[in-house]
């Protein structure tokens, strides 16, 4: 080992106490490597914050919001996908970088489902491969719906014949090549580090087999798998791109039925004044009048006075 370093949001959970494995320094941190964390088979949890749940606290705590009534919405109000339809995108999580402003500008937006499918789009993988605008051809009835293999078909009916989820992969290499749960997860991690073409191929073999057990020849087998992975090298983990899109649609909703205290929100967490710009600008665009400061009614940040957002002392 050339130097130590602190993961930045790393835990690990352990049955037995944490010294049985490894040495623990002044300050409570685990001297132990990732790879003889998981060697050990000790639970890793990469325990991340996000600013974004700290505005929505404070934008429910001045709606009169409570947290209940965020976390069951119902998922199909419209109000909420005129927000992504009308483009406004300031202070929507996820929403306001480049690639998901324009991979959302081919989609209408329908169902929570579209969120979660941007969402898992919108990165390098999808975007280069063409796995994304094939996605968005067939969601908008451009391109006809394929499917890989009636096995296939129940596994990615709901992502019209695309590959765009991990479990996916997984349930794919199940129903037609007959793999076990072991090696589908270990398909799984290998995506998930971009392993490539060369790991995949060690289980092309047994792939090969349960598919011939299933009555598909080896040449279709092959066309099924090479799409496997293809699309498995950039395919997102499902249950994190829904818990992505489910705090993208808070903050619609938050932005469709208690507007200016929403943005009040991002502005009192904005992480610098480059952002707090950003945010004014867009806002502005979006028809919200504000004031910098006023006299008579500024208060120590930014607040909504009069039906308009003022800015703090």
């Amino acid at each position: 080992a050339r130097h130590t370093g602190i993961h930045a949001a790393g835990l690990i959970v352990l049955n037995e106490p944490v010294r049985d494995y490894c040495s623990v320094d002044k300050n409570g941190t685990a001297q132990i490597d990732k790879k003889d964390a998981e060697a050990l088979n000790i639970l890793k949890i990469d325990a991340l914050g996000l600013r974004t749940l700290s505005v929505l606290d404070d934008a429910i705590s001045h709606a009169g919001v409570s947290r209940d009534e965020l976390l069951w919405l119902p998922l199909d109000d419209p109000k909420v996908f005129d927000i992504f339809n009308a483009d406004k995108f300031a202070g929507i999580f996820q929403f306001e970088g480049y690639a998901l402003k324009s991979l959302s500008k081919q989609l209408d937006f329908e169902s929570f489902d579209d969120i979660v499918a941007v969402t898992t789009l919108a990165r390098p993988g999808p975007l280069h491969s063409g796995g994304a605008t094939e996605f968005m051809h067939r969601r908008m009835g451009r391109n006809k719906v394929t499917y890989l293999h009636e096995l296939a078909k129940d596994v990615t009916k709901d992502t019209f014949g695309v590959i765009i989820f991990q479990e996916q992969v997984m349930s794919v290499g199940r129903a037609i090549g007959k793999l076990s749960w072991e090696d589908v997860s270990e398909l799984r991690k290998a995506m998930s580090k971009s392993l490539g073409e060369e790991f995949f191929n060690v289980y092309w073999e047994k792939f090969k087999v349960g598919a011939a057990e299933n009555g598909i020849e080896e040449k279709e087998a092959d066309t099924i798998w090479k799409n496997m992975v293809t699309f498995g090298s950039w395919a997102f983990n499902k249950s994190h791109a829904v818990s992505y899109a489910m705090i993208s649609y808070w903050c619609a909703w938050m932005k469709a039925h208690h507007p200016l205290e929403f943005a009040a929100a991002c502005l009192r967490n904005a992480k610098d004044n480059d952002q707090t710009i950003k945010i004014l600008r867009e806002l502005r665009e979006e028809g919200f009048e504000y004031v910098a400061f006023d006299k008579d009614l500024s208060e120590l940040n930014w607040q909504v006075k009069d039906g308009k957002l003022v800015g703090g002392l």
